[in-house]
């Protein structure tokens, strides 16, 4: 009998990251209701319920209902190799009230320079030139293309506690805090540049801090929340050790090349098992 042939992957299916916790700031009782205790974070569960909002995660209760002064700032770890693997922003609209579109998707979506907008009457989704802040949806106070930002990451709680720490998702429509991750991020680069790191560096290891803090509008007379993200190691410290564990796999890789192949009676030659060790090592502090 022929054995039929084991397939690994379906050709168009594209994976989904799997997020365990989504942390927010504040929470919503319902989709309508405006959010509440929005001095502190909440870890949720990633689906929305029946109610159209996330309840809270039951394995995060005791973080859930600690006091407010402690749910302000969150240890975090990039767990992806390339930038856009974690972090991603952009502008999105989504239809307004009563002019639904297919599958609720958003009716627009950008970058400031390209944007991807619904065509009505030819039903689909054409590519446009973004106006940006000259679109006409972007202006006056509630502005109905909004920044959208999405952070993944694995967070780090003290040694010790009882915790999970799955891969957590944090999402905002804040500009301060859509330009604060931009900051940090600018600031990385601009260092890798400046040590004359090659292009390609991972970002897998990086430690960051989340922050939950208020500003203050004038014109609205309100507080509202703001993140603030702040690198939690040396960040030149860091991308060498990037630029060494790269620098000792290419090393390591180029000591097996050039060996001469074995022979069929000769003993088997082989990598020694430090060298990949070592190579392979994730990014350290560098003292």
């Amino acid at each position: 009998m022929t054995r039929l042939p084991i397939y690994t992957e379906i050709a168009g299916v594209e994976g989904r990251e799997p997020v365990g916790a989504v942390l927010s700031v504040g929470t919503r009782k319902s989709a309508t209701a405006a959010p509440s205790d929005r001095d502190r974070f909440f870890l949720k569960l990633p689906k929305i319920d029946g109610t159209k909002t996330r309840p809270d995660h039951p394995s995060f209760g005791a973080y859930n209902t600690a006091d407010a002064s402690k749910r302000r700032v969150v240890q975090a770890v990039v767990v992806h190799a390339q930038r856009e693997q974690w972090c991603t922003s952009g502008l999105m609209m989504y239809a307004q009230k009563g002019d639904p579109t297919p599958n609720a998707r958003p009716w627009c979506t950008g970058d400031g320079e390209r944007a991807t907008r619904l065509d009505r009457k030819a039903g689909e989704y054409r590519s446009i030139a973004c106006p940006h802040d000259r679109c006409e949806y972007r202006q006056g106070q509630s502005a109905l293309c909004k920044p959208v930002l999405r952070v993944l990451f694995q967070p780090l709680w003290a040694p010790g506690s009882p915790l999970p720490t799955p891969l957590c998702e944090l999402d905002s429509h804040s500009w301060h805090s859509t330009s604060n991750m931009a900051g940090m991020i600018r600031h990385v680069e601009e260092q890798a540049r400046h040590l004359g790191v090659p292009d390609g560096w991972s970002w897998y290891g990086f430690r960051f801090s989340i922050h939950l803090t208020e500003q203050t509008s004038r014109e609205r007379q309100s507080r509202f929340p703001v993140l603030r993200f702040t690198p939690e190691i040396s960040v030149q410290s860091f991308l060498i050790a990037q630029a060494e564990s790269r620098d000792k796999l290419a090393a390591a890789y180029r000591l097996e090349h050039d060996r001469p192949r074995a022979s069929l009676t000769a003993p088997e030659t082989v990598l020694d098992v430090a060298d990949v060790a070592a190579a392979l090592s994730g990014p350290r502090e560098v003292e």
